[in-house]
């Protein structure tokens, strides 16, 4: 569940990412028909021939952000160069390994937690090396039936997705895709065949948005959820970091893929349109549904930040947590469609 653009971002290439680069659309399209089913357990081949080929030629000299993640959670799906800037990135920031965790972790509850709502597909973008507990396990923990779609661009992510697949995991499927190319994800036959736009879904964004400067990962997420059917579900997750400390780290992270720091504001950008799940936007080791006191952590020179919007529709009663005071951290007002915005805040704790 972390972002794996290695190979097609490096340097400076996504700061200039614009609406052209995310396939922005201004005029949402949905097809309201049902799609038939793909079978279970399947691969796109839209682009895949070429991405998956280039799987057997990767450079195991040059760092890697999705095994430098996979390293961090202890996975065994990494080189001596990921290895080395695994460490380098650690000396700089020791907490680092833990917010890659606490990440994880709460994509996991997440996830849990909107398959409880009786969502049954989802779509992850930038997933990553699988590393436990994926989004299939995790939603499959509550709901056996569940469809998980999993798209990504890194051709050694997607070869061992695809062996999920081999392994006999259905209802799962793969696409090796730009996922800043909206409609080329979402009208792949493949895709299509196994999630239905017109019934409520999830979409998975994690680690991916800091990748992108706040502009461009505004109109990407835009991009996706104008598409999700009212009563879906946005999760999203970006790192962030701010002084020295955070500098060096990010001046450091450019071995492997630019990073951009998004502040709470931006971050709330990302949500646009969408009803704010309680308990709001937190940091990932705060994040609990239905959390009505905030466990408060000390501010630190990075973290995690994590919110799970729903596309309105069905009223999500108690959508935004009224302000209590310092308590409840910093206060953002947000615009809310059919919710007043006096007196609504975004909780936090930074």
């Amino acid at each position: 569940m972390a972002l794996t653009f290695a190979g097609l971002i490096a340097g400076d290439e996504v700061a200039q990412a614009g609406p052209a680069a995310i396939g922005h659309d201004p005029q949402p399209r949905c097809d309201t028909g049902s799609p038939a089913r793909a079978p279970a357990g399947s691969v796109s081949p839209a682009r895949g021939g070429t991405i998956r080929g280039m799987a057997q030629h990767f450079d195991t000299s040059v760092p890697n952000i999705a095994r430098v993640y996979d390293f961090w959670l202890g996975g065994k799906d990494n080189f001596a160069a990921d290895r080395e800037l695994a460490a380098q990135l650690t000396a700089v920031y020791p907490p680092i390994a833990q917010m890659i965790w606490d990440n994880r972790q709460f994509l996991a509850r997440a996830v849990g937690w909107v398959a409880r709502q009786g969502i049954s597909q989802f779509i992850d973008l930038g997933p990553g090396l699988p590393t436990s507990p994926s989004t299939h396990e995790a939603v499959r923990a509550v709901a056996s039936g569940t469809t998980v779609a999993y798209v990504d661009f890194d051709p050694l992510v997607v070869s061992h997705l695809d062996a999920l697949v081999a392994n006999g995991q259905d209802g799962v499927v793969v696409m090796a895709a730009d996922v800043r190319d909206r409609d080329a994800v979402l009208s792949a036959p493949d895709l299509v065949g196994y999630i239905d736009l017109s019934q409520p879904a999830c979409l998975v964004m994690g680690a991916v948005l800091h990748f992108l400067d706040a502009v461009s990962a505004a109109e990407l997420a835009a991009s996706y959820t104008q598409l999700l059917a009212p009563g879906s579900y946005v999760v999203i997750t970006v790192g962030r970091g701010d002084g020295e400390v955070a500098d060096r780290f990010f001046s450091m992270y450019r071995a492997a893929a630019r990073m951009h720091s998004h502040s709470l504001d931006q971050f709330a950008t990302f949500f646009e349109g969408l009803e704010m799940v309680p308990p709001g936007l937190l940091l990932a080791g705060q994040w609990q549904p239905d959390l009505r006191h905030v466990r408060h952590v000390p501010k630190r020179p990075g973290e995690v930040l994590v919110g799970v919007g729903k596309v309105p529709g069905r009223l999500l009663h108690g959508v935004l947590c009224r302000g209590a005071g310092s308590r409840t951290g910093i206060k953002h007002p947000v615009r809310q469609t059919g919710v007043p915005s006096t007196g609504l805040v975004l909780r936090t704790q930074l």
